[in-house]
């Protein structure tokens, strides 16, 4: 089979709309690993990892894809890999999320393919484009290898009917 209609059939729509999803969350956890090591977190934290949740009462779960902990407290950070901008109304929804926890949050953090479509002024909400990640002068050459390999191994994928969500499994980690 040509690899192009191979990568078309099989490949493309996981990968876009999964595993580089996934991956960008990656890539920005180790982002602020990286501005953390080099002193340059405003609050240097000592755990990072995701957090998920459960509210029976209120019938209601979710995740939260990468948060930090240190001294002031917990700071939550979403990465969305989307094509629309992130909106005012998606920053306060997640906020109103975390809320709703019960952590104590004393900063929200997102991470945006596509940028913000308006003006957020919040004293408590950092923002972080693409071009905040590619411009970083430290870049590791880990993360970057990593992009290329999974595209690699996606490339090199047999023929079978599961999903590249289902191949690759799921991890679970809560911040310490």
């Amino acid at each position: 089979m040509n690899p192009e209609i191979f990568y078309q059939r099989y490949i493309e729509n996981d990968f876009e709309q999964f595993y580089v999803q996934k991956r960008f969350e990656d890539i920005c956890k180790q982002f602020l690993i990286m501005k953390n090591q080099q002193g340059e977190m405003e609050e240097p934290f000592e755990a990072i990892g995701k957090y998920y949740y459960d509210l029976p009462k209120e019938h209601k779960n979710g995740e939260f894809d990468v948060v930090t902990k240190d001294d002031r407290g917990y700071a939550f950070y979403e990465a969305k890999f989307r094509e629309a901008p992130v909106s005012n109304a998606m920053v306060e929804k997640e906020i109103q999320q975390v809320n709703m926890t019960g952590l104590y949050c004393y900063r929200y953090g997102f991470f945006s393919k596509s940028g913000y479509d308006e003006d957020i002024s919040r004293s408590d909400v950092v923002k972080y484009t693409l071009d905040d990640l590619y411009n970083e002068k430290k870049l590791t050459l880990k993360i970057i290898d990593r992009a290329i390999l999974a595209f690699v191994w996606f490339r090199l994928a047999n023929q079978t009917s599961l999903t590249a969500t289902q191949k690759m499994g799921r991890g679970w980690s809560r911040p310490s």
